[in-house]
Formats: C-alpha cells, sequence, structure tokens
C-alpha cells in the first residue's frame, strides 16, 4: 500500500535514490494520494517541466502518476488507486487510515465486510463522497 508515492517526475529530476520500480510489486496494492494543490499539483505528464509562470507545477503524487503506477502493476494483483478530496500530501498520510485498516483487515484476516469498502456492486469507496478518481481491478 502506498500513501502519495512520489512521482516517477520527481524520482527522475531528483536523482536522490528514491526511485523505484512498481512493477515489481506482487501483493494487492492499494494507492493513494490527495487533490490538494502539493499532492496533485496541475501538470497532466511526467513529460511537463514544472513552470510556475504557466501555471504548471509537478504535484508530488499527481493523478497521470497514480495510472502510470497503476498501469504498471502486474495485472495478476488486486489493484486500487484513489484519491481523497481536499487533502494534501502532508496529510495524506493521516487521511486513509478507515480504508487501510479495511484493506488490511481484508487481505490479513480474509475480513468479508472489510472487502466490501473495495469491492462489489456497490463498493463503498466508489459511492464515498470524500474520494474521487477510483479505479479497482481484481487481479487475474
Amino acid at each position: 500500500m502506498t500513501v502519495s508515492a512520489t512521482s516517477s517526475y520527481h524520482t527522475k529530476t531528483f536523482g536522490d535514490g528514491w526511485e523505484y520500480d512498481i512493477s515489481k510489486v506482487s501483493v494487492p496494492t492499494l494507492l493513494t494520494a490527495g487533490t490538494g494543490s502539493f499532492d496533485a499539483g496541475t501538470a497532466t505528464s511526467a513529460d511537463q517541466e514544472s513552470d510556475e509562470k504557466a501555471g504548471v507545477m509537478q504535484g508530488i503524487c499527481p493523478l497521470w502518476s497514480l495510472e502510470e503506477n497503476f498501469a504498471l502493476l502486474p495485472d495478476s494483483i488486486d489493484k486500487i488507486y484513489v484519491r481523497k478530496t481536499g487533502v494534501d500530501h502532508g496529510d495524506s498520510h493521516l487521511q486513509f487510515d478507515g480504508y487501510m485498516t479495511a484493506w488490511f483487515r481484508y487481505y490479513l484476516m480474509n475480513d468479508e465486510d472489510a472487502g466490501k469498502a473495495f469491492y462489489g456492486d456497490d463498493a463503498e469507496i466508489l459511492t464515498n463522497p470524500n474520494y474521487q478518481d477510483a479505479n479497482i481491478h481484481r487481479g487475474e
């Protein structure tokens, strides 16, 4: 599980040892981030350079980064990404504890009720007004 993982833009730009290869992850993965400006930024891809005068800022974990990481995770695993509205990077680790607890209960304790937060026709995370941009994939 990741909370606002640093985007590939920043790991390449800073080259400070934070680089990662998410395609090697082989366990169910929940990716989360916030929609606040520091987390989300305004850039729509890794190819955009931050340019304050042009209004382009690379966030720490923008939507494009969640989509990129989601696509790089193997399709053989369960994987989800979601963003919490109105939350920024510095607070994101404090904001996802309910869903993180449900994620771990489902996968580590076989708690089927906890799994309802993510899976099924009425998965809570898809209808919770505090969250947006959810994408869910059940492993093959």
